[in-house]
């Protein structure tokens, strides 16, 4: 799109027919928000007073498909990051968050967590239970214990976050692992050694944050399946679209879906979806 054209469009923003503003809003939207150039204009722009808001809620809504098409693209391949694919479903279900409030409780619980040197599973389980996080057993229809910013701050949540975050903070302070999943429900199975020539999962001893981080050998729970990270978002947004289902919120079973589904336009869900999320009505 030509530069004439983006100013335009940018300053029809705040015209006084909302029909107008919203259809340059759409318009902008269907720019690649990586563009240097629509962020340069946005930047000059938003100094204008009348501008400002609307250029606020224009980058709100690329930064959040971004996140979404992230998202998206580790359910495809293992991420690098459990921490940053968990802190980023944290981002799409709280979109006004802000990812420093993450960082924060983060850095408090790596501070904490240094004066107890976590760095084998014994003391790693026993620096979580110390800590107070426990195990959500009901009442899953609560996507707050789904979203990590809200289990870091109350220290409750559902035992694939516990494993998540015990995972890594684990890592830390040294320890290699993998979150499985066993009768307990999900665990982590971790190491203060990182010796290639043991055949994984049975590297280490198994923490099962159910069973108030219960410490005991990979063959006490078998037979277990390790869950690589991409399986985990996955999994973790498909109980938040499946809460939003029960909440009966069409904007997040349209964000959650798009997720789920691979599309960058939530829109295209309307033909896939039942009534009254989708245009379906059977």
């Amino acid at each position: 799109m030509k530069e004439k054209k983006l100013e335009s469009l940018i300053s029809l923003l705040d015209d006084d027919n909302s029909n107008v503003a919203n259809a340059a809003m759409y318009e902008l939207l269907t720019e690649d928000p990586e563009s240097v150039r629509i962020n340069q204009l946005m930047a000059e722009l938003q100094e204008s007073p009348a501008l400002r808001r609307q250029i606020h809620q224009l980058q709100a809504i690329q930064t959040n498909r971004r996140r979404r098409k992230w998202l998206s693209s580790q359910f495809a391949e293992d991420g690098e990051s459990l921490l940053q694919g968990l802190a980023n479903i944290n981002l799409v279900w709280y979109s006004e968050l802000n990812s420093f409030d993450m960082s924060d409780l983060w850095r408090d619980l790596i501070s904490d967590a240094s004066k107890a040197r976590p760095r084998s599973p014994r003391r790693l389980a026993a620096f979580m239970l110390k800590s107070g996080f426990t195990v959500c057993t009901e009442n899953m229809q609560d996507s707050d214990v789904f979203s990590l910013g809200p289990v870091l701050e109350d220290r409750f949540g559902t035992d694939v976050l516990m494993a998540g975050i015990a995972l890594e903070l684990g890592a830390v302070f040294g320890l290699h692992g993998s979150i499985i999943h066993t009768e307990h429900g999900f665990a982590l199975i971790v190491s203060n050694t990182h010796d290639k020539r043991k055949k994984a999962p049975f590297l280490g001893e198994v923490i099962i944050p159910s069973l108030m981080w219960k410490v005991v050998k990979p063959e006490k729970v078998l037979p277990l399946e390790v869950w690589p990270c991409s399986r985990i978002l996955k999994y973790i947004t498909a109980m938040l679209f499946c809460n939003s289902v029960c909440a009966q919120s069409p904007r997040y079973v349209q964000i959650f879906g798009s997720c789920l589904a691979g599309r960058r336009e939530t829109s295209s869900l309307g033909d896939l979806l039942p009534y009254p999320f989708g245009e379906k009505k059977h």
